[in-house]
């Protein structure tokens, strides 16, 4: 199997030996085997771990993460922002400013939008003038002082819109 083809996949989060769940941030060994043309990962809590068997490809030994959704931010795409902001630009509510902020922040950070100025607006609210130098327009966001856990809930929402959930509207 070549290393493109490898597909590994993550923490089962349960015993293979026991079917018992290991518990977040828990010590646990994995195994790693091909069966099939696959590869396959089975996980065991450090009690019932008796070693690796003959036909283990690889082992190692690691703390429980938290669940998949919640180990990493949801996946957001630079074009679905960019298009957010263009079509949101005069929109004021709550919700809105807060998404807008959200997705100007994401497009910073993958060096998209770069920072052109911090100001303030009429209501005394700091506002953020990213550009985009690849289609040249500035982008005006108001930060609404989000807590992390509102800028989590609110970054799952921006995924889920830019993927057309209609739920999360």
């Amino acid at each position: 199997m070549k290393p493109k083809e490898w597909n590994i996949p993550g923490p089962t989060g349960r015993c293979a030996a026991t079917g018992q769940p290991i518990p977040f941030g828990a010590s646990y060994h994995a195994v790693l085997c091909q069966e099939g043309g696959q590869w396959v990962r089975r996980d065991y809590a450090v009690q019932a771990f008796t070693g690796p068997p003959p036909e283990a490809f690889a082992h190692w030994q690691g703390r429980m993460p938290r669940s998949e959704s919640s180990a990493r931010p949801p996946r957001l795409d630079p074009h679905a922002c960019l298009a957010f902001l263009d079509q949101t630009a005069n929109v004021t509510d709550e919700r809105t400013v807060a998404l807008r902020y959200v997705a100007a922040l994401f497009l910073w950070r993958r060096r998209r939008l770069r920072l052109r100025d911090v100001d303030r607006d009429s209501h005394g609210r700091e506002c953020l003038h990213l550009h985009d130098p690849q289609n040249g327009r500035t982008y005006t966001v108001i930060d609404p002082q989000l807590t992390s856990q509102q800028f989590e809930t609110f970054q799952t929402e921006l995924s889920r819109l830019a993927e057309g959930d209609e739920t999360s509207r």
